[in-house]
């Protein structure tokens, strides 16, 4: 049994060690050039709906990962690198943050936890476009860090689509991205479950107490958290019983934290195969 002291240790090491493996990661990005492997394709699509789920306009980001491979989410976990893209755009286009699907966890070693994405997934964002706008292209560079169980590999690409194609979709760069709009988490989640939520702090460190109550019983629940560089996780529990879901876990607030709410994503999977994920903020000072 660890000392509290012991413990503070250890967390501020292992956030040391995830600094320094992004730091690493930030270099190998910079002489990319240097690698050559194609272990992760990226493609640009235009959301074309067969059935319409709402008013918005989608482009996506199509990642095709090879087996026993990964790429990062906007939160890596314990190392690793977030994918990133910078959109360039004609003069009254606007292109929203990307929007991310759950995520799922992967091993990267014995005591390091990663979040991301294995097979394929769609990285999407929301796009504006003025009436009457139809012309330049939105340009998109993309970066993301592809890793195995024993190497990883940055990986870019610049992926261009003309305007008028979002307005009016062609066969090549359109896809139906519905089943990926539905895995995006959900703000309102009322009538799925309900949270109560207790967070008590002392000096550095913060206990929370999640008790999430849902309509139907959830097969497994998973918990994403998206710590930051001033966050420590420890001690992390998820207890299932029937339809409740206990969440318990302590964080400590490194040199320099501000931090006054932690984001997370909740995702539950349910006896009939549906996934569903949540967005889960979490007060930490009140």
């Amino acid at each position: 049994m660890l000392s509290e002291a012991e413990e503070r240790v250890k967390a501020v090491e292992k956030n040391r060690m995830r600094n320094i493996l992004s730091v690493i990661c930030f270099l190998l990005f910079s002489c990319s050039s240097a690698f050559s492997i194609n272990e992760v394709e990226s493609s640009l699509l235009v959301h074309k709906a067969t059935t319409q789920i709402d008013d918005q306009l989608y482009i996506g980001i199509n990642f095709k990962i090879a087996p026993d491979w990964h790429i990062y989410w906007k939160y890596p976990g314990d190392a690793g690198l977030p994918t990133r893209v910078k959109w360039d755009t004609p003069k009254g286009v606007t292109v929203s943050e990307l929007l991310w699907p759950a995520p799922e966890t992967f091993s990267q070693n014995e005591s390091m936890v990663g979040y991301g994405y294995s097979n394929e997934t769609v990285l999407l964002a929301k796009v504006t476009i003025p009436e009457g706008q139809s012309i330049g292209n939105i340009s998109g560079q993309v970066n993301w860090l592809g890793c195995s169980k024993s190497l990883c590999v940055p990986g870019k690409s610049t992926l261009t689509i003309p305007v008028s194609d979002l307005i009016n979709p062609k066969e090549q760069n359109s896809k139906d991205l519905s089943f990926w709009i539905k895995q995006l988490p959900q703000a309102e989640h009322g009538e799925v479950f309900t949270e109560e939520i207790k967070v008590t702090r002392s000096g550095v460190n913060s206990s929370a107490n999640l008790v999430l109550t849902w309509q139907i019983a959830p097969l497994k629940v998973e918990w994403y958290p998206e710590l930051g560089q001033f966050l420590a996780l420890k001690d992390l529990k998820i207890i299932n019983k029937d339809t409740t879901t206990i969440l318990a876990f302590d964080l400590e607030h490194l040199s320099g934290s501000k931090a006054e709410i932690l984001n997370s994503t909740a995702v539950a999977h349910f006896n009939n195969g549906d996934k569903r994920s949540f967005n889960l903020p979490i007060d930490l000072v009140n």
